[in-house]
């Protein structure tokens, strides 16, 4: 395990210094591309940077996330600052009146490839974990509460493998609401190589 030293990245909410916290997230935030010109990265995410080929399992427990708001989510965010076109989301999201499992990366020509699965019991708290592929596999295994949702290949590259990544908790409310989204964080652990 790591001990974190979390930097902020689209908020002003100092980062936590321990757990659990409130995460404060502001309406009219996300992480999403559309074609043909939607591209937003207005997420607020306490992150640390790490060497992406270190990566052996990220985990955040969401021990309460009061959603209202259609795409109202929270969960673990991977983000490459040289290349602002890659990145991964993934936790739970608020989707056809239920608190959903979701994940986004970039697919065909760099567009958000979106996987939402069944809805969670948000009422014991949510556990999410992106998780390195057995044996240094290129791939990151995605689960929400044990449940795989996706397996998105390729990420543990020869061409990206040294990139630094910041590996964070994030949160964003994409509707044009007033009002935050309170999220309580339980936990955020990273291991590492």
């Amino acid at each position: 395990m790591v001990s974190l030293d979390l930097k902020p990245l689209n908020t002003t909410q100092k980062p936590p210094s321990s757990f659990p916290f409130t995460f404060r997230i502001p309406p009219r935030t996300d992480l999403w591309r559309k074609p043909p010109s939607t591209f937003s990265a207005s997420q607020p995410t306490f992150y640390t940077p790490i060497i992406l080929k270190s990566l052996k399992s990220a985990t955040v427990k969401i021990k309460k996330i009061p959603y209202v708001h259609l795409y109202d989510q929270a969960g673990i965010a991977l983000l490459w600052p040289n290349h602002p076109e890659l990145w991964i989301k993934a936790g739970v999201e608020f989707y056809e009146e239920e608190l959903r499992r979701s994940t986004v990366a970039p697919g065909l020509g760099g567009w958000s490839d979106w996987s939402v699965a069944a809805a969670v019991e948000d009422n014991k708290g949510i556990i999410v974990s992106a998780e390195r592929e057995k044996d240094n596999g290129s791939a990151l295994i995605i689960k929400v509460d044990g449940i795989i949702i996706r397996e998105i290949q390729g990420v543990f590259v020869p061409e990206t493998q040294n990139d630094t990544i910041y590996l964070g908790v994030y949160g964003a409310r994409p509707a044009d609401v007033e009002g935050t989204l309170d999220v309580e964080i339980a936990e955020f652990k990273v291991e590492l190589a």
